[in-house]
């Protein structure tokens, strides 16, 4: 597919780095690693978007979880197509669909432990509200905004 043909002696010999005909500089990508990693860290980092698909998962269902899932992959889409690197932006799509979707299936695995447990059920809404009154506070006290 991403294939340059090179030709020795009159046999066809394929590249299969790709290094020799995509500047991957011009594509964002200076160390994909580095970029991968960076991604998984923060894609696994608890924030808004993982407590509503883990919430709406164990609440309502799988299906809810997935149109939970699909609806942020949505929103997030649409800031990544204001962004002039498509490559990234669809290796930071792929990392978060796989970490939504073992939100979703943790969801459905807590289910019945929270129905036999009300008070635990209780106690995660309590923690659940003070995580986002905290990031309402901090985006309240920030001294930067950005836009």
């Amino acid at each position: 597919m991403f294939q340059k043909a090179l030709h020795y002696d009159m046999v066809p010999v394929y590249d299969l780095v790709m290094d020799y005909w995509i500047n991957w500089e011009q594509l964002g990508i200076v160390h994909l690693p580095s970029f991968v990693l960076g991604t998984i860290a923060i894609v696994l980092l608890p924030g808004p978007n993982s407590l509503y698909v883990l919430t709406t998962a164990s609440q309502s269902g799988w299906r809810p979880g997935v149109w939970a899932s699909l609806g942020i992959v949505a929103g997030d889409s649409v800031l990544i197509l204001a962004v002039s690197f498509l490559f990234l932006a669809i290796i930071l799509q792929v990392i978060s669909i796989t970490y939504l979707t073992s939100l979703i299936l943790a969801g459905q695995g807590l289910v019945g432990i929270f129905r036999r447990h009300p008070r635990w059920t209780a106690t995660l809404w309590f923690v659940v509200g003070l995580l986002f009154c905290a990031f309402a506070v901090r985006l309240v006290l920030s001294d930067q905004v950005v836009f």
